[in-house]
């Protein structure tokens, strides 16, 4: 598995993160074939190996796969983007259990830096090794010890 310091994770985080970039390299990987599937389309329908064709039959072959590509696109990247609310969604309401605010920060969303850490990360959790994966049990967002904050917390609610 990837450095924990890397990141700054405790090991179960650090193991939900590695889960969650397995997925997402996985989806990654589906639109990735789906856009390579319009350019075949296009190659096997569109295009015959003997034909000589004008200019304007190029540029509405090339519009028109500009068009589904882009409409493919813009759907794909919708999901991702609901993909991303959804596990917001789902931090949030665990930290509302708790009583809890998390406040993200959005403005940091483009940083290169952190940007590049996840990239490195990503790319040693998956060099050669299979990362390893929490239980079932252990994947859900509970807290890591039931001393200090958490028996003060579940005591509150």
């Amino acid at each position: 598995m990837a450095s924990a310091e890397l990141l700054g994770l405790s090991e179960e985080h650090e193991a939900a993160v590695v889960e969650y970039l397995r997925f997402a390299r996985y989806k990654r990987e589906e639109r990735l074939t789906s856009i390579g599937g319009a350019f075949e389309d296009v190659r096997d329908v569109a295009v015959a190996p003997d034909n000589v064709y004008r200019s304007e039959e190029v540029s509405k072959i090339i519009d028109d796969l500009k068009q589904g590509v882009h409409s493919d696109l813009e759907t794909e990247l919708a999901d991702n983007d609901h993909t991303h609310v959804l596990l917001m969604c789902q931090l949030f309401k665990k930290a509302q259990e708790w009583k809890l605010v998390l406040k993200p920060k959005i403005d940091e969303l483009e940083s290169m830096k952190d940007l590049s850490e996840i990239r490195a990360f990503e790319k040693s959790s998956f060099s050669g090794v299979e990362a390893k994966t929490l239980s079932p049990a252990k994947s859900k967002l509970d807290p890591l010890a039931d001393d200090g904050p958490a028996a003060v917390l579940k005591a509150v609610s």
